[in-house]
């Protein structure tokens, strides 16, 4: 695979800033002690748990989506297709009653005669 503007790859480092914010901007837990919400002590652990979880995600999805974009305007483009490797050529010829009409406005050769000529042209011009 090549890169059609190579210079955006200096970019794909900093696909790990969402991770240094994240460890910059981290928030301290407090500790409160009220007699009234000992009942929340049993299900804190898995609340903080699926909260530590989602953030998680959230991170990596954001380091994903700086680095596609990174990616995305390196323009990669692999090397069989398109260039050096091998390829199919398709020719489609319309059949339909508009290729029967005239080229010229007062009438002349019909459009498919000469969509036929333009595609033997092309065969004829590729060679073997």
């Amino acid at each position: 695979m090549t890169f059609l503007s190579p210079l955006w790859l200096w970019a794909l480092p900093l696909a790990a800033l969402p991770v240094l914010a994240h460890l910059a901007f981290r928030s301290r837990r407090r500790r409160v002690v009220l007699p009234s919400l000992m009942f929340l002590h049993i299900a804190a652990p898995r609340l903080e748990a699926r909260r530590r979880l989602r953030e998680l995600l959230v991170l990596a999805l954001r380091c994903a989506a700086l680095a596609a974009l990174a990616l995305a305007l390196a323009h990669p483009r692999w090397a069989g297709v398109g260039g050096g490797g091998s390829g199919a050529i398709v020719i489609l010829i319309d059949n339909s009653g508009s290729m029967s009409a005239g080229d010229a406005p007062g009438g002349g050769e019909p459009r498919l005669r000469l969509a036929c000529a333009g595609a033997a042209a092309l065969v004829a011009a590729l060679g073997a």
